[in-house]
């Protein structure tokens, strides 16, 4: 079945960064192997419809895969908010950036519960978290 990624790089109080390759080296190359490993890279000229019928084919086992760029938030949380994102990869860069474009708006419905499949820390301290969606919200669950 396919799966649609987000991957973002985000600051400690949760603005995206961007520009940060010759100091986060590390980052970029792990957005290369997501890259590389993507069968398809959406981007906010991408249309959700196509993506919703290739979706909706069980025998494609495609990668789609959308960065979070200001340029992207929009579709991205379109997407959040559809239920079409599988897999966010959130790889936290230790700054404070005190303003900027935040990726998740404050609400965005419906709720989703999202498990933590990895979580690892390099050298220069970035943490990459990947959380896979499981359902539904459910009180019960927390």
């Amino acid at each position: 079945m396919a799966k649609v990624q987000i991957l973002t790089f985000q600051s400690i109080d949760g603005y995206m960064v961007e520009g940060c390759k010759e100091q986060y080296p590390s980052l970029y190359d792990e957005r290369a192997v997501l890259y590389q490993g993507a069968t398809f890279i959406l981007n906010a000229d991408s249309p959700l419809s196509m993506l919703m019928e290739d979706l909706e084919n069980e025998c494609n086992d495609a990668v789609y895969l959308i960065e979070a760029l200001p340029r992207n938030e929009s579709i991205i949380n379109t997407m959040l908010q559809m239920r079409l994102v599988d897999e966010i990869v959130i790889c936290t860069v230790p700054v404070l950036q005190g303003n900027g474009t935040r990726l998740f708006r404050t609400c965005i419905p419906p709720a989703t519960c999202w498990e933590s499949e990895s979580t690892s820390i390099s050298k220069n301290g970035t943490v990459r978290t990947v959380f896979r969606k499981i359902g539904p919200f459910d009180k019960n669950r927390v």
